[in-house]
């Protein structure tokens, strides 16, 4: 029997489509926060779940106006011995350099998305639209194996903490990226997190 994911149905739109309509930056932090509950919701599953496609249209935003993680078609789910995923890439906008150019030791036949390469993809969540200025996704992935990175928005820049803390998450480097348990702690040391983090302590295990 194959494992399986069984997820609600959510009629509202997906973080991308909810941005156009919602410019507040305190909004737009919020829903950073909440990604990161719902990537480290995955991460701590027993066994683990790696989501491998994480991006703004698969991030929806449910009638109260919290982010919900979905769209789990390349999830893999760790340790299962009875189920072998496709790891083919996700959209390459988000997609972390080691998955788009694996390292060529022999072993692995295919690129093996893991934590750290949700990671990377978390970082790229933060735009709505990583790399928009680059129309071909060739320059987009050339970009990205030779380290370049969008400038980061003002509502980012100003706040140190958090923009170190997206840096960190892109970084080059898989292993020098934080978990995504480190980025909620990260994340609940800045005040603009503090003031609502009470109210999510009963909407996702913390």
């Amino acid at each position: 029997m194959l494992p399986g994911l069984v997820l609600e149905f959510y009629e509202e739109k997906n973080v991308m489509e909810y941005m156009k309509c919602e410019s507040s930056d305190d909004t737009k932090l919020r829903l950073v926060g909440e990604i990161a509950l719902g990537l480290k919701y995955l991460h701590q599953q027993r066994p683990p779940v790696i989501h491998g496609d994480l991006r703004g249209a698969n991030v929806l935003v449910d009638s109260k106006g919290h982010a919900i993680v979905a769209d789990y078609g390349l999830a893999l789910i760790m340790g299962s011995s009875e189920f072998t995923s496709i790891k083919t890439a996700g959209t390459c906008r988000w997609t972390a350099p080691e998955i788009m150019n694996p390292p060529n030791n022999g072993d692995v036949p295919l690129p093996q998305f893991t934590f750290k390469s949700d990671i990377f993809s978390y970082a790229m969540t933060v735009f709505e639209q990583p790399f928009n200025e680059k129309k071909s996704d060739g320059n987009v992935i050339f970009a990205i194996l030779n380290g370049s990175r969008p400038v980061l928005p003002e509502s980012i820049e100003s706040k140190a903490d958090l923009a170190n803390l997206v840096r960190q998450s892109w970084s080059q480097n898989a292993d020098q990226r934080p978990t995504a348990r480190q980025i909620c702690r990260r994340l609940r040391l800045t005040t603009w997190y503090g003031d609502w983090m009470d109210t999510l302590r009963g909407y996702l295990p913390l």
